[in-house]
C-alpha cells in the first residue's frame, strides 16, 4: 500500500481499530483480483434478504441487481474517506461487536447457541475453548478497545485542515445513526414484554415478579426460530414441528367428526 500510493508506511496505516477495518480492507481491494471479494460480502446480504422475505425468491436476479445500484448509489459519498474511516467504521463496530458477544452469549445463551452448532455440524466444538473466548477474553478485549477509543478520540484532520465543528457533529451522527436502532427495538421489546406479561393468563401461568416475567419473556426466541425448512428441525426444535402437526391432525380431525355429524343429522332429517 504504501509502494502504490507514494505515502509513508506511517501515513498509511494508522495504529489503533481503524487498521483493521481501514487498512485490511483497502489492501484487500488492491490485490490483484481484488474486486472478488465483493461478490462474497454481497451474497451474504442478498442470502439474509432471500431468507427473511421469502416471497422474494423467485426474484433473486432482480434483488441481486438492485442491491448492487444502492450499494453503488451508498458508496459515492465514501470518496471523501475521511469523516467515513474515523466516525462511521472504528467506535461503531467495535460498540456492535461488543453487544454481539453480550446477546449472543449472556441473553440468548452461550449453550443454546453451542446446540444450535451441534445441530448444524452434528457435534459440538471444542467448548471450554469458545467459552474462555467468546464469553470471557473477546468480551473483555472488546469493551477496553471502546473506552480506549474514546478516550484516544481526537477531531480528524487532513494535513493542515482541520475541520469545523459542523463537520465533527455529522461524524458523531454518523455513529449514533449506526447505534440507535440498537436501544430503539430494545426498549420495544421491552414494552412488548411487559403488556404480555402483565396480563391475566400470563400472571396464572409464572409465579414470579412481574420484572422478572418481564425479562424473561423479552429473552425467549421467537417461536419461528430455527431452520426454516422443517425436514431440517430436530434436536430442541423438533417438538414445535410435533406440536404443530398435532395441532393440525386434531383440526382435521374435528373438521372430519363435524362433517361427519352434519351427514348423520341430514340424513335423520331426510327420513
Amino acid at each position: 500500500m504504501s509502494f502504490k500510493t507514494g505515502l509513508p508506511i506511517e501515513q498509511v496505516a494508522k495504529a489503533g481499530p481503524g487498521l483493521a477495518f481501514v487498512a485490511y480492507p483497502q489492501a484487500l481491494s488492491i490485490m490483484p483480483g481484488g474486486p472478488f471479494w465483493a461478490f462474497g460480502l454481497a451474497d451474504v446480504v442478498i442470502a439474509g434478504l432471500l431468507d427473511t422475505f421469502k416471497q422474494l425468491r423467485q426474484h433473486k436476479l432482480f434483488v441481486s441487481i438492485s442491491y448492487c445500484i444502492f450499494c453503488y448509489l451508498l458508496a459515492l459519498p465514501i470518496c471523501a474517506p475521511i469523516l467515513m474511516n474515523e466516525y462511521a467504521v472504528n467506535l461503531s463496530l467495535i460498540i456492535c461487536g461488543f453487544l454481539e458477544f453480550v446477546v449472543i452469549d449472556y441473553i440468548y445463551g452461550f449453550n443454546n447457541f453451542m446446540e444450535d452448532i451441534r445441530m448444524m455440524l452434528g457435534k459440538r466444538p471444542l467448548e471450554p475453548y469458545w467459552f474462555f473466548t467468546w464469553c470471557i477474553s473477546d468480551p473483555i478485549i472488546t469493551l477496553v478497545l471502546v473506552f480506549s477509543s474514546i478516550i484516544r478520540f481526537q477531531p480528524p484532520t487532513e494535513g493542515n485542515y482541520e475541520y469545523s465543528a459542523y463537520a465533527n457533529m455529522l461524524g458523531w451522527l454518523m455513529v449514533c445513526s449506526s447505534l440507535i436502532f440498537i436501544p430503539c427495538i430494545m426498549v420495544y421489546e421491552f414494552i412488548k414484554a411487559w403488556k404480555v406479561t402483565n396480563s391475566l393468563q400470563y400472571k396464572v401461568i409464572e409465579h414470579m415478579p412481574h420484572y422478572l416475567r418481564m425479562l424473561t419473556y423479552a429473552r425467549k426466541p421467537d417461536t419461528e426460530w430455527g431452520p426454516a425448512k422443517n425436514e431440517n428441525r430436530y434436536g430442541r426444535y423438533k417438538p414445535k414441528i410435533e406440536q404443530s402437526t398435532s395441532i393440525n391432525q386434531s383440526n382435521i380431525n374435528d373438521s372430519d367428526n363435524n362433517s361427519t355429524l352434519k351427514f348423520k343429522n341430514m340424513f335423520r332429517t331426510r327420513l
